[in-house]
């Protein structure tokens, strides 16, 4: 605004000489009437790529008068960028006046193919000048630069998985975007249909940028899975800074399933018997699951030559990986074979940790017979002996009677 002193260039020629062209600068004066005029100050993003997020931007008037009911619009260049679901937005900033700064604030959503890069946006003010008349600035173009795309990482990935049993899938999930994330939740995902987990979602909560949460999900390997590597999906769930729930991209989760193996160990303490004697058959039986089982019901099952009056036996409780003693009567027939082995089988019923009861594996544990000590004959000798003494007698009795 003010008064300008403006210079013209004339060209002409001259009449007594045409082909001579003259050269001359004349000046105007002009007066310009005083304005607001605007420059856009600084520009602020927390938006991030495939997300939603505010874009404050500050206004200053650099003119030498007022702006009444001053309002910004906005016009995206890109549809990767866009103002809720507009390319368009509008903010009112009231009256600006010499020298005043308006900061005013967006939602701008990129989409999940958007760049990291400045995205142009065109700019207008519209307001009342002095005297009520309604005026529009000249455009304002700036760029909006979304954060990178949120992301999260998973670190120290563990398996206890085996086949048949329940395990687990341990880790740590890390925050690896720039923005904080609230109510994050960890989701395991498979379409593996002999590998379901108990819970396919663990909550980890807050992550600031570069803060990390371990998780732990219980997983149940049926019986039919097969032992070797796998690959599992994670996803995290969580709010953005504007409070809307997004899920992150997937992330693969290597792990391994192990072999099968037997729910218990079972050995004999005591697997020697003298043949044609018995006593106590004591087994020690170890809990292999990963879990505490109680109530286990052992039965011993035996074939002649061996037998037991008493063939049940009973255990409260076994933690992972305990030992405990279970006893049977078992004695061996005068008709085994001395430094022999026979084989006695034993299986247990027990309830799981869930609740479930359960009949496990058959186990067959070896016995060996040794001959009776003590300078006495087996009962199978005695019983030969015997024989030949009565034919003995009988040869006997049928001479005499012949005489």
């Amino acid at each position: 605004g003010g008064t300008h002193r403006i210079p013209i260039t004339v060209q002409y020629r001259d009449e007594d000489d045409e082909d001579e062209v003259l050269t001359t600068t004349v000046y105007a004066t002009v007066r310009v009437q005083e304005r607001a005029r605007f420059d856009v100050e600084s520009v602020e993003s927390a938006a991030p790529v495939g997300g939603s997020g505010t874009v404050a931007v500050t206004i200053r008037n650099v003119g030498e008068e007022p702006a009444g009911n001053a309002v910004l619009a906005l016009q995206s260049g890109n549809s990767d960028l866009t103002f809720g679901r507009s390319a368009t937005a509008r903010r009112f900033m009231g009256t600006l006046g010499p020298n005043e700064t308006r900061t005013v604030e967006v939602d701008a959503t990129l989409v999940d193919s958007a760049e990291t890069r400045e995205y142009a946006v065109d700019a207008t003010v519209e307001y009342e000048a002095v005297g009520g008349a309604s005026a529009t600035s000249q455009s304002l173009s700036f760029g909006v630069l979304p954060l990178p795309e949120q992301t999260f990482g998973v670190e120290a990935l563990a398996s206890t998985l085996r086949v048949g049993e329940e395990g687990q899938v341990t880790g740590t999930v890390k925050n690896t975007g720039e923005q904080t994330v609230t109510n994050a939740v960890v989701l395991f995902e498979t379409t593996n249909p002999n590998v379901s987990p108990l819970e396919p979602e663990v909550a980890v909560g807050t992550l600031e940028p570069g803060e990390a949460a371990e998780f732990a999900f219980d997983i149940e390997v049926s019986d039919a899975a097969e032992a070797g590597p796998r690959q599992f999906t994670l996803r995290v769930q969580y709010r953005d800074p504007e409070g809307t729930q997004r899920t992150g991209d997937p992330i693969d989760a290597p792990v391994s399933i192990a072999d099968p193996r037997d729910e218990f160990g079972v050995s004999a303490v005591n697997g020697t018997f003298e043949v044609g004697s018995g006593g106590t058959l004591t087994l020690e039986v170890t809990n292999n699951r990963n879990e505490t089982v109680r109530d286990v019901s052992a039965k011993l099952f035996l074939d002649s030559p061996l037998s037991s009056g008493d063939d049940e036996g009973y255990i409260d409780e076994l933690a992972p990986g305990e030992t405990k003693e279970v006893k049977f009567d078992l004695a061996v027939g005068g008709a085994a074979i001395a430094n022999k082995r026979y084989p006695a089988k034993v299986d247990f019923r027990y309830e799981a940790s869930d609740g479930d009861t359960l009949i496990s594996d058959t186990y067959q544990v070896p016995i060996e017979t040794v001959a009776a000590s003590g300078g006495g004959l087996p009962l199978r000798t005695i019983g030969v002996a015997g024989a030949v003494v009565l034919l003995g007698l009988a040869a006997a009795v049928f001479v005499r009677r012949n005489r």
